[in-house]
């Protein structure tokens, strides 16, 4: 009779411990679906960025198993909210405001520069008439742009937008050094260093990757 009893403790202890990994594991599914469509991800797009398939973010978001702690904060990182939400009963009314801040800075400090670059193509109007190129001040504002933009995804992390960035500036630059020195006959040879830059702009961020996925 205490044999019996101490199996069906036992066989109590382990439907316990079962049903709350459930509750836990639903918990976190409806979680991820939540803050995926919040951020206006799809279970693809959220699996390139965790370097997963789509069927790791689909069986997760059925309830069907639950990330390591690692893969955990990739997801908290990529949805851009504390990790604790992941894993929490009751959601917050508001997402974290910090997205909302990126896009903001990121779009005041273009919009700073692009007002700064009217004034100077306005000035070049009025107080120097002879110059006979100043939309070329237009043509400088993208590498500019594209700086302001590499900086503060450098800052936060955003490695796509990075080297969109760096592509960016790598051309754009080349672009306005070309339109800029137009008489020199071989100025076009400018572009034979851009190729090069271009090329090591993807294979480093292949490589990053690279790393990323086998620091796990």
């Amino acid at each position: 009779m205490q044999e019996k009893y101490k199996l069906d403790k036992c066989i109590a202890i382990m439907y316990t411990l079962g049903m709350l990994d459930l509750q836990f594991r639903q918990i976190f599914a409806n979680n991820l679906i939540h803050y995926r469509k919040k951020v206006g991800l799809t279970q693809v797009e959220l699996a390139e960025r965790l370097n997963y398939t789509d069927k790791s973010i689909s069986k997760w978001e059925r309830g069907e198993g639950i990330p390591d702690a690692y893969i955990l904060n990739e997801i908290a990182l990529v949805l851009d909210i504390p990790i604790g939400y992941l894993v929490s009963i009751e959601k917050p009314k508001k997402l974290n405001r910090l997205t909302k801040s990126k896009y903001f800075v990121t779009l005041l400090s273009v919009g700073i520069a692009w007002i700064a670059f009217v004034i100077a193509y306005v000035a070049l109007r009025l107080f120097l008439p002879e110059f006979e190129r100043p939309w070329l001040v237009f043509v400088y504002l993208i590498p500019v742009a594209s700086i302001i933009v590499l900086v503060l995804s450098s800052v936060w992390g955003t490695k796509v937008v990075w080297a969109v960035s760096v592509s960016t500036l790598i051309w754009s630059l080349t672009t306005s050094i070309f339109l800029t020195f137009l008489e020199i006959n071989s100025i076009w040879l400018v572009f034979l260093i851009a190729i090069p830059l271009q090329i090591m702009t993807i294979i480093w961020f292949f490589f990053r990757e690279i790393l990323r996925k086998e620091g796990r």
